[in-house]
C-alpha cells in the first residue's frame, strides 16, 4: 500500500550458486507498506510452498511471516494487505 493505494509489482529473483537457491532484493519503492508473496513451483512435487512477507520500506517483519503449503488465496493476501494498511495508520 502506497498512499492508501494498492500497487503490484513483478519481482525478479537472483539465482545463487546453490541448487534451487535464489535471493530477492528490494525492488519496490521505500515508501509504503508492502506485502511480498513468494510461491515455489516445481513440477516434481504436488505442493507449492509459499509465504506472505510484510515489508515496511527496508524492514522485513520476520516475526509475522505467514507460511503455506500451497499458493496463498486472494483472501489471505487481502488480509495481509489490510493488516499492513491498519498498521500504517498507527
Amino acid at each position: 500500500m502506497v498512499n492508501g493505494k494498492r500497487e503490484s509489482l513483478e519481482l525478479k529473483l537472483i539465482r545463487l550458486s546453490g541448487e534451487s537457491t535464489y535471493a530477492l532484493t528490494r525492488q519496490w519503492p521505500s515508501e509504503g507498506k508492502w506485502v511480498v508473496t513468494l510461491t515455489e513451483t516445481n513440477p516434481r512435487f504436488n505442493v507449492q510452498p509459499s509465504a506472505i512477507v510484510k515489508v515496511d520500506g527496508d524492514t522485513v517483519d520476520w516475526a509475522d511471516i505467514a507460511r503455506f503449503s500451497q499458493s496463498p488465496t486472494a483472501q489471505e493476501i487481502e488480509a495481509a494487505l489490510n493488516a499492513a494498511a491498519v498498521a500504517s495508520r498507527l
